[in-house]
């Protein structure tokens, strides 16, 4: 496909492509987590939560972590695919890390106790490492 453009990806930078199939598939797999938890709740379209007055809605746990994902992927996608043009293993790895982290944090808040939520809390090294990352390779092409 791109073997007459001038596009060329450097050395192991599959792995973030896959790491970007892997958050495509992690929001698939929330989304389908809230699609279940919206029937078993009875927490009818077009509401986005619960309308529960007292105590922890276990819907609301699970639509927020779903919702909490897509608000860190806005800005976490770029960072990876960015600066794995020039450090595609790292960006790779810290792109892992997100994936594991927040798949722990979905899983915790999903439980009904949104402080387990922060047993995933360590997503935000792959978030960071990124943009650490990106911040290394604009500094190096500004001169």
């Amino acid at each position: 496909m791109f073997e007459n453009s001038n596009l060329v990806l450097p050395p192991y930078y599959g792995y973030v492509l896959l790491d970007l199939v892997g958050v495509f598939m992690e929001q698939m797999y929330f989304s389908v987590q809230v699609m279940r938890a919206r029937r078993r709740y009875n927490v009818p379209y077009p509401n986005q939560f619960e309308q529960k007055t007292e105590g922890v809605s276990r819907f609301n746990c699970i639509q927020r972590a779903h919702m909490q994902f897509m608000e860190t992927c806005i800005f976490f996608v770029p960072a990876l695919l960015f600066a794995g043009l020039e450090h595609p293993r790292e960006a790779a790895a810290f792109g892992l890390i997100f994936l594991i982290g927040r798949l722990v944090f979905f899983h915790g808040y999903a439980s009904g106790d949104p402080q387990k939520r922060l047993r995933g809390a360590f997503y935000v090294i792959g978030v960071l490492g990124n943009l650490a990352l990106c911040v290394r390779s604009a500094l190096k092409h500004l001169a």
